[in-house]
């Protein structure tokens, strides 16, 4: 079984994606698979089926599909992203698997660097804030580590375009993305399912990608407007209501205020309100993020039995399931 396994989404076009798989391979890690996931029509010029696997995803996939194919074709018990466009450098997965030595790991965020400026970062993870704004940060936290969002101002999170994952723990939550909030913030409701479950997220500066502004950051327009506000009414429970209804109005009207240079602000506002017809599924998600609260505690009791994720479900219902545990472990919970 390897180690890792590298996941390349390919989404339009195949643009960029041989520039990736050219930096993947030169500073390759022992015992990783790489696997390319493409809905973009791709004919292996290079002949490199032999080094890699490719996976050919339905016309029209988006990211967060081919993303999700590919993570459960993978073998490895780390997951990591990298859109196709970006570039991995000397021992970037290296400093990213080393976090995960810690249990209570669940994801490491890497640092994106301009490519033609190493000193300028360009994404350093995704910060959440109580009022449900979410942005791409440019520069490094003082503290490197996400804090549960219920107990601080903002929580860190990867982009989902590099990102490593813990296998066991994306299983939990399905297996993979979310395809609920659109392919920029998906990676943020992610980790605030995981960080309700009692995991954290890391930021590894040693982890370094490069790549363009336009490489790791989309649009933020209707449809990001449109995420932002499912993203904040669907995760109140993570968050806190009390305090997290209160920043809102005041989180939007800064994110708005700072979209105004862009032409994107009114498109923004559209797409919030948009948003409010397509919250319906609130309370799943909701009844979701209570079963991942009570897999923390679980976790909480048993703090020795490191591989428990891996044998516990959150099921259609939105139920903590367990499969195949020892029977005092289901007794305790019950």
């Amino acid at each position: 079984m390897p180690r890792l396994s590298c996941v390349i989404p390919v989404v339009g076009h195949a643009h960029g994606l041989e520039t990736t798989l050219v930096s993947v391979l030169e500073h390759l890690p022992d015992d990783c698979e790489i696997i390319v996931v493409h809905s973009a029509k791709y004919d292996d010029p290079y002949d490199l089926k032999s080094e890699l696997r490719f996976i050919e995803a339905p016309a029209k996939t988006g990211y967060v599909g081919c993303a999700n194919l590919g993570i459960q074709a993978s073998r490895s018990p780390i997951v990591h992203l990298l859109a196709a466009g970006l570039e991995a450098t000397d021992g970037w997965a290296e400093a990213a698997m080393t976090r995960f030595a810690d249990s209570k790991v669940a994801a490491v965020a890497p640092i994106v660097c301009n490519q033609f400026d190493s000193n300028e970062i360009l994404a350093a993870g995704i910060s959440y804030h109580l009022g449900g704004q979410a942005e791409v940060r440019a520069t490094l936290p003082q503290d490197n580590a996400s804090a549960n969002p219920s107990r601080a101002e903002a929580a860190l999170f990867p982009i989902a375009r590099a990102a490593f994952y813990r296998r066991s723990a994306l299983n939990i939550f399905g297996g993979g993305f979310p395809a609920t909030v659109g392919n920029e913030l998906v990676a943020a409701e992610l980790g605030l399912s995981l960080s309700h479950a009692g995991y954290r997220t890391v930021l590894e500066p040693s982890c370094k990608i490069v790549g363009s502004a336009k490489s790791c950051r989309g649009s933020r327009g209707f449809g990001f407007g449109m995420a932002s506000e499912r993203l904040f009414w669907r995760n109140l429970p993570a968050t806190g209501w009390l305090a997290s209804l209160a920043m809102h109005p005041w989180s939007v009207a800064r994110e708005l205020v700072c979209s105004l240079s862009s032409g994107a602000a009114i498109l923004q506002l559209l797409g919030r309100i948009a948003a409010y017809a397509t919250l319906g599924d609130c309370r799943a998600r909701h009844e979701q993020l209570r079963a991942a609260e009570e897999l923390a505690a679980l976790r909480a009791d048993h703090p020795i039995t490191a591989g428990l994720p891996s044998h516990v479900r959150i099921d259609g219902a939105h139920r903590l399931t367990h499969v195949g545990r020892p029977s005092d472990i289901r007794a305790s919970h019950s």
